[in-house]
């Protein structure tokens, strides 16, 4: 008798997938990250940081790595139409700061109208279950209209910082890459070389070569505006990255007597009296008794000694010291103007309507550009250093394809 020892299976019921884990809905308390982070684990945890955007977009240097937008609120309101806004977008963790200037006899007190904080995007739940989606500093641009806690803002302008550093990374904000804006165009240019022509000859009869940025405006609104194609979506910042890229360059004039006697105001208010050790630091890193050193090291000794002005107006005051043959500052005349108690500017010399806010009047003090009225403080932000747009480069490169820079 034969014993078979093959081993029967034994039975066994069908074994169904586990459930997926389910993340909680909301609960109304922090943030969304903390509230999931305590859903996971006994002991809650702090939700993990990008720690490699931290190091590469934190503050290095002069580079603060922070974007300033001017804005208006979109509304009806007759008493919000004027009001003007500075968005600051933060780089390195994509948190929002909106700041309000003060103007005087606005009915508005200004001020710090949004703290800084991620901003959620509109049309989500309040109790969701999965994490939201945010804004981040790509979806805000000049021309784009933003909702920051039910507010509407339609963003106006920026910052010469913001464009600048915006152009140097266009694989990051495709509204500043002028190749992508000029293969848009390109294509509504074929056919249409006399009427464009004819247009632009209208525009500029006396044949200068270059137009006003409103004029300019007018041809890329010409150029969109074909019949045979779809209508290609231009917005107003790639425009300004249009004209700020074929700009005339025009040399600003600066009222730099303002410039100084807003810097000493601003130094009698802080208030800044420590000249002598400002001089004397200058002098210890001047080893070969020149007289004079570069701007980078200038800032830095001013740093160093906690002196009181932002660098915008830093730079500007070295300019009327500088030594335009090697670039290096006088430090001793750099001091010396700045010396409210030696060498005070006379009566009169800051302009009588300046808010004690540089953000406000920074601009108009340094072009001179006459007094400020209520809901004009949206200049400040909306100066293109492009006045002047030289059109005629700009359709050499438009009708010939590879030669945009």
């Amino acid at each position: 008798m034969t014993v078979s020892f093959t081993p029967v299976p034994p039975p066994r019921s069908a074994c169904p997938q586990p459930p997926l884990n389910k993340n909680p809905p909301y609960n109304g308390w922090g943030s969304d990250e903390d509230s999931l982070g305590n859903c996971k684990g006994l002991i809650p945890k702090p939700p993990p940081k990008d720690f490699v955007k931290f190091m590469e977009k934190d503050k290095v240097g002069l580079e603060s790595h922070v974007l300033r937008f001017a804005a208006r609120i979109v509304t009806d309101l007759p008493q919000d139409r004027d009001r003007c806004f500075i968005i600051y977008c933060f780089l390195t963790d994509d948190t929002f700061l909106i700041y309000e200037p003060p103007v005087r006899n606005s009915g508005f007190k200004g001020g710090k109208f949004m703290e800084r904080r991620k901003v959620m995007k509109p049309g989500q739940e309040r109790f969701r279950i999965n994490l939201p989606e945010y804004y981040t500093t790509v979806d805000v641009y000049v021309g784009a209209v933003v909702d920051f806690n039910n507010f509407l803002f339609e963003v106006c302008g920026a910052d010469e910082y913001a464009y600048r550093y915006m152009e140097q990374h266009p694989a990051e904000f495709p509204f500043s890459d002028v190749p992508r804006i000029m293969s848009k165009l390109r294509p509504l240019m074929q056919g249409r070389e006399e009427e464009i022509n004819n247009f632009l000859k209208e525009l500029d009869p006396e044949g200068a070569k270059s137009m006003p940025y409103g004029d300019f405006e007018k041809v890329i609104q010409k150029l969109i505006s074909d019949p045979r194609y779809d209508r290609v979506c231009i917005v107003a910042h790639e425009i300004a990255t249009l004209a700020r890229n074929y700009a005339e360059k025009i040399p600003t004039k600066k009222n730099y007597m303002a410039i100084i006697g807003l810097a000493q105001q601003q130094l009698r208010k802080a208030p800044f009296e420590n000249f002598q050790a400002l001089l004397d630091a200058c002098r210890y890193e001047d080893v070969n008794k020149t007289g004079s050193m570069s701007q980078t090291d200038l800032r830095r000794i001013c740093r160093a000694n906690h002196f009181p002005l932002p660098d915008d107006m830093l730079y500007t005051l070295m300019e009327v010291s500088k030594n335009f043959d090697n670039g290096l500052v006088y430090y001793e005349s750099f001091i010396n103007q700045l010396n409210w108690r030696c060498n005070p500017v006379p009566p009169g010399t800051v302009p009588c309507d300046y808010s004690g806010n540089l953000e406000v009047d920074w601009f108009t003090v340094v072009t001179g550009q006459g007094s400020k009225k209520v809901g004009s403080c949206k200049k400040v932000l909306t100066c293109l250093g492009a006045e002047r747009v030289c059109y005629t480069k700009f359709m050499t490169d438009l009708m010939n394809a590879g030669q945009c820079k």
